[in-house]
């Protein structure tokens, strides 16, 4: 004996939602850290490595 299926399909109408109501958070850059080189004296700057900023650069990313 076989037995016969049937699948229903629906149909999704996308349109395009304007209400400020609904806000994702996705859809928004977030804005840069600031720049952590600003508050180190510019003696200490010059003489950090280039391994160094960028790893303080990670870091600065991470908190902020």
């Amino acid at each position: 004996m076989t037995a016969a299926r049937t699948q229903e399909v629906g149909t999704v109408t996308l349109t395009a939602n304007n209400s400020t109501a609904e806000w994702d958070s996705d859809l928004e850059a977030e804005p840069d850290p600031p720049d952590w080189s600003r508050g180190v004296d510019e003696e200490v700057l010059k003489n950090l490595c280039a391994r160094e900023k960028k790893r303080q650069e990670v870091i600065n990313g991470m908190f902020n």
